[in-house]
């Protein structure tokens, strides 16, 4: 990801190359200055993209000389030197964007061989205009995490207003927003995975179809086949069901509030067979809890995750 400081520097550089070029060839000061509009009004977001369009631009002001061609000696030497500035320029860009790492939260960059991310990267989702917390490692990574719980100190017992917007810190504990969850899974097929840690043990679940309807549906969760080594069942028991806060009640129960009840939030069925949005650290069903349809287990440690399938997300 680009730094203030990376980007800054790198126009800085940019600036004294096309000083330098000005002093040897013959452009007008209102070229020069409308260079330096299009540096200002260019969005550092994309640094390939910016540099592409100020290539452009350079290489246009020399093709608007009048007719003729390189008459002498120094225009000759002028082009060349503006392309080995060019060049050098794309060679700082391209160290530039090795140092930044990926842009895009994919499948497959968990299994890149010459490129080695850390395990979490913040990367900004401009389909959402939201960051997200990206897990470049589990099963080939790739996974957008839209809930997490390693620590504790964030109250998840929270309102519908809460849950629809997020809440948290991608650096912590974190619930992602019912809203950005919803725009993710319409833009096109998704899978999701729940990472779980139990008496150290490390297990999942995982269904090949996650979809979240939008709030005028109450946040309807759909689902795929289950499996994993949780169980299925902690994320089978919830297929189809509405969102469900302490505050709005969209169970199935008649005249009985699940979320109230257990004192967390999900989607919650007759009631639940998983509470990752319980009361942490307390062993039982008002707690964090998964079922995996023998006994009830603890986790100290939840991932929800989604990955868009066979695509980039």
């Amino acid at each position: 990801m680009s730094t203030p400081t990376t980007g800054a520097a790198g126009f800085i550089v940019f600036l004294l190359m096309l000083i330098s070029v000005r002093l040897v060839v013959s452009i007008s000061e209102g070229d020069i200055l409308d260079v330096s509009e299009t540096l200002k009004d260019l969005k550092i977001r994309d640094l390939s993209s910016s540099v592409s369009k100020l290539e452009d631009r350079i290489f246009a002001l020399l093709l608007l000389r009048p007719a003729g061609g390189e008459k002498t000696g120094l225009e000759r030497q002028t082009r060349q030197g503006l392309e080995e500035r060019v060049q050098a320029l794309e060679e700082f860009m391209q160290a530039v964007n090795q140092r930044e790492g990926p842009r895009v939260c994919e499948r497959g960059m968990g299994n890149n061989v010459t490129t080695q991310y850390p395990p979490y990267l913040i990367l900004s989702d401009s389909t959402i205009e939201k960051d997200i917390l990206c897990d470049t490692h589990t099963d080939g990574g790739g996974w957008i995490i839209i809930q997490r719980r390693t620590k504790g100190d964030v109250d998840f017992y929270r309102d519908w207003a809460a849950y629809r917007e997020g809440f948290g810190s991608l650096t912590g504990d974190f619930w992602f927003g019912n809203d950005a969850i919803h725009n993710l899974t319409t833009q096109g097929a998704h899978e999701v995975r729940v990472d779980l840690r139990i008496d150290g043990q490390e297990v999942f679940a995982y269904s090949t179809r996650f979809l979240v309807r939008n709030e005028g549906n109450a946040y309807r969760m759909s689902l795929g086949s289950t499996s994993g080594t949780a169980g299925a069942l902690g994320l089978w028991f919830s297929n189809d069901m509405k969102f469900s806060t302490f505050d709005r009640d969209n169970d199935p129960l008649p005249d009985f509030n699940c979320a109230k009840h257990h004192q967390g939030a999900g989607w919650f069925a007759k009631c639940h067979k998983n509470n990752i949005n319980g009361i942490w650290g307390e062993k039982s069903s008002n707690g964090v809890s998964w079922s995996d349809g023998r006994s009830w287990k603890f986790p100290n440690f939840t991932e929800m995750k989604i990955r868009r399938v066979n695509s980039q997300i």
